[in-house]
């Protein structure tokens, strides 16, 4: 943890500090974001399930809409992408070789610890109910860049839902209501998503979904992969993080099984080192989808549980965060330097906001062109010369833009980690003929935690020379042999026998088959265990009724009020609501498309 704790620190001071040292908000981003991954994290507390979801999505902001399926009427709020990528880097999985006894004439590197590379408010809602006669609109409004509306199928049919989405500019892509059909016989409530008039694909942020079961009702935290396989790319990542508020509850998948990779297997000698000359970072997904496709796609890997002491003061430098010392700087100079004082974070979000009130012209002079050098902290005053006549600052503005997109949201993720004391990371791989159930997670207090650090120990030996090894490994109480030289280029190690027969195993080469570990996780001691590899596709089945029985009465009475959202007004208008809460912005990076959601009973 010691070094957990090193590399969320340095994390920490790049999203918080690290624009004071190049003179600003657009420098290089040390943390690399993968493009094409699903990242969700749930806080569950007895009937109350918070979802943060990342929406990905790359395309015209016309063509983007999405829709989710929930137990319950939600309420909504926006979240902070670096928040994320702060939870992504602080649990990704690292992987140490601990050399023993290497001999003298073994020109071997010193391999350290290695980590995977990241794989990484608008107009209040209208609560009035217009009723079809099949299609009932609970409320309709805007949060965030997003217009909302949330439906409920009165006969239990999802085609009038998608009618009604069609024709009121949700598009839907074909198919849709067969995907839907079983969530409106469970009565869910349809939350539908499209980006709001005037706004494009870089406003997005994430989504912040809240809902409560009844009294009584312990609520769990569910994916609808069922719903992403219109627009699912194969061996697609998910990453999940589960928040319990009690210690030791550890998140298990219960209609999909936990599975451990086979370490005898891995490619130590490559990717438990800095040499560079194998791509670890989709070497370990590959593994990962190796292991999953062992229970017919259908399984998780733990790759950390524990505390969250480790993320327990990311954001408190904000907690006393005043708007109103950026209301007062009227100099745009002044005003990004009092950013960085104030600790805003140099993510995604913040430039978008640098960029809609500061509009970098287009005809912008020498030494003024590039993002990087036009709002540089040490520049922008020189640059600022060329904004058109006629231009103005509006600092109210641009200050409750930062506070309400950045700064809130980064609030109320820290209350969320500081009122949890148990953390759960699960990843997994899965293609589109694979989503054919979705993932329900419970906690099981009696299962170990899991670090996120990986160690094996290797004893090394030259017997020829100082290219061919031999290497015993231990890993617990489990022993293993391997063999093999580098290249001529003294990078890349290459096995002989090579580490997995890719052609099954069979015969003679049984042994160099791929043998993960299978588990299924119900909840219950009485009903886990060892899942044999031939009994994986009917312990499926098994598995699937017992997540049925776990599937509450989606009863519901109340619509949460959302309308808290106003939108935050133009550039050009000085008159700012101080209850403003989100802004459109002209130009983005282009994030991703994203999942999908929660709820229990996503079947």
């Amino acid at each position: 943890m010691h070094n957990l704790m090193l590399t969320v620190m340095g994390a920490l001071a790049l999203f918080i500090h690290g624009g004071q040292a190049c003179g600003g908000f657009f420098c290089s981003q040390a943390a690399p974001v993968d493009q094409a991954s699903e990242q969700i994290l749930f806080s569950v507390d007895k009937n109350e399930v918070t979802s943060h979801i990342r929406i990905q999505y790359s395309g015209p902001s016309e063509l983007f809409s999405w829709i989710l399926p929930l137990p319950t009427p939600p309420k909504l709020d926006v979240g902070s992408n670096s928040f994320f990528d702060l939870l992504e880097m602080s649990t990704r999985p690292t992987f140490v070789m601990r050399e023993q006894d290497v001999g003298d004439q073994c020109e071997m590197y010193d391999p350290p610890i290695v980590a995977m590379a990241s794989l990484a408010g608008g107009d209040g809602g209208d609560t009035e109910e217009e009723n079809s006669g099949e299609v009932m609109v609970l409320e309709q409004g805007q949060v965030g860049p997003f217009d909302f509306v949330l439906l409920l199928a009165l006969t239990g049919k999802a085609e009038p839902v998608v009618e009604w989405l069609n024709e009121n500019k949700y598009d839907q892509p074909d198919g849709t209501a067969d995907l839907l059909q079983s969530y409106a016989e469970y009565n869910f409530t349809f939350l539908a998503l499209r980006m709001s008039k005037d706004k494009n694909s870089g406003d997005i942020q994430p989504l912040v979904v809240s809902y409560k079961f009844k009294d009584g009702i312990d609520a769990l935290s569910c994916i609808p992969l069922k719903l992403t396989k219109v627009a699912a790319v194969e061996d697609m990542p998910v990453y999940v993080w589960v928040f319990a508020k009690t210690a030791k509850q550890r998140a298990v998948p219960v209609n999909f099984l936990e599975v451990q990779m086979d370490w005898k297997k891995f490619d130590w000698m490559n990717c438990a080192s800095f040499r560079g000359c194998v791509p670890c970072d989709q070497y370990y997904r590959d593994t990962v989808s190796r292991t999953v496709d062992v229970a017919d796609g259908h399984g998780f890997i733990t790759e950390y549980s524990g505390n969250l002491e480790f993320a327990k003061s990311w954001f408190q430098q904000l907690e006393n965060f005043d708007v109103k010392e950026l209301e007062d700087e009227s100099k745009v100079h002044k005003f990004l330097d009092k950013m960085l004082q104030l600790g805003v974070p140099r993510d995604s979000t913040t430039q978008e906001i640098i960029r809609k009130w500061v509009p970098k012209p287009d005809d912008a002079s020498e030494g003024c062109k590039e993002d990087r050098d036009f709002y540089a902290t040490w520049n922008i005053e020189k640059c600022i010369k060329d904004m058109p006549s006629g231009w103005k600052f509006n600092a109210k503005g641009m200050a409750r833009d930062i506070n309400n997109r950045v700064i809130l949201p980064l609030q109320n993720a820290q209350k969320m980690v500081d009122s949890a004391s148990h953390l759960t990371r699960l990843f997994t791989t899965i293609s589109p003929s694979e989503m054919t159930s979705d993932p329900l997670f419970t906690f099981d207090k009696t299962l170990p935690d899991v670090s996120n650090r990986v160690e094996v120990n290797a004893t090394i030996a030259c017997p020829d020379n100082n290219k061919d090894l031999e290497i015993r490994f231990q890993m617990g109480e489990d022993t293993w042999d391997v063999s093999g030289s580098f290249k001529e280029d003294g990078c890349e190690f290459e096995y002989d026998p090579p580490l997995v027969d890719q052609a099954g195993g069979s015969g003679s080469n049984t042994g160099r088959r791929y043998e993960p570990k299978l588990f299924k996780r119900t909840g219950d001691p009485a009903t886990s265990g060892v899942v044999p590899r031939e009994e994986v596709t009917e312990t499926l089945l098994e598995l699937e009724q017992i997540a049925m029985k776990l599937m509450p009465d989606n009863e519901w009475s109340e619509i949460p009020d959302n309308s808290h959202f106003k939108d935050s007004g133009n550039p050009d208008d000085d008159d700012i609501d101080a209850n403003s809460a989100f802004n459109s912005a002209p130009s983005l990076l282009t994030l991703l498309l994203g999942l999908l959601v929660l709820g229990i009973a996503c079947f």
